[in-house]
């Protein structure tokens, strides 16, 4: 019995000219596989695998996390009172607008004006009140030396004394309380300042002010 010979597969027909020429597409490149996007996974993993990590401590150690905690808010308050003399959050120590008299002086006005403005910083209304004195002191000098800034702080003023004189002027000395940061410790000092104040019946014309003393507060 004869068997049929067997049929030759067709070969492959040649691809059109069109592809042939047609270049190979390039795969996109994600922005995950750029320099700059792999230098900012590089700095940024490790910061979130730390809070991975201490999330995960917090929360199956939580009695040591609260006691680590406990430990941490108690040094910020104890470095705090150190440095500044006050607890953390507590309000700034209240300043007096003008004088606490403790007797009875007509010319205190006028001294609360001088003292508001060195308190400023204010030169110019300094120069107007010392403008009848016989040896005004330097006002820029004095604003350098006790004007408020963000280190020293005036506390309060009080007056602690006047005493009426036979020429009918007026010895007053005022306590000016300050506070006054140095090298991150919290330092309260007293300053003693005499005014010499020549009334009438019109107005109190400051005569001179002299700085007396300042002292050191002992806590």
């Amino acid at each position: 019995m004869i068997s049929p010979s067997p049929t030759r597969p067709k070969p492959d027909s040649p691809a059109p000219e069109e592809n042939k020429n047609r270049p190979l597409s390039t795969p996109r490149k994600r922005a995950g596989q750029k320099p700059l996007a792999l230098f900012i996974k590089g700095l940024l993993r490790p910061i979130f695998k730390g809070i991975y990590y201490f999330m995960s401590f917090v929360r199956s150690h939580r009695l040591v996390s609260l006691i680590v905690l406990i430990l941490l808010l108690a040094s910020i308050a104890i470095t705090s009172y150190v440095t500044t003399g006050r607890m953390p959050f507590s309000p700034p120590p209240q300043q007096s607008s003008g004088l606490q008299q403790t007797s009875s002086n007509p010319a205190t006005d006028v001294m609360q004006q001088w003292l508001t403005a060195l308190r400023k910083g204010d030169v110019s209304t300094l120069k107007v009140l010392d403008n009848r004195m016989p040896n005004p002191p330097d006002p820029n000098l004095l604003v350098s030396q006790f004007s408020q800034t963000s280190t020293r702080t005036w506390q309060s003023m009080k007056l602690i004394g006047a005493n009426q004189e036979s020429d009918t002027t007026v010895d007053t000395f005022v306590e000016v309380d300050l506070s006054e940061t140095v090298n991150g410790t919290a330092i309260n000092t007293y300053l003693i300042w005499h005014f010499v104040i020549v009334p009438t019946q019109k107005e109190a014309i400051l005569y001179s002010v002299d700085f007396v003393d300042n002292r050191q507060s002992l806590q």
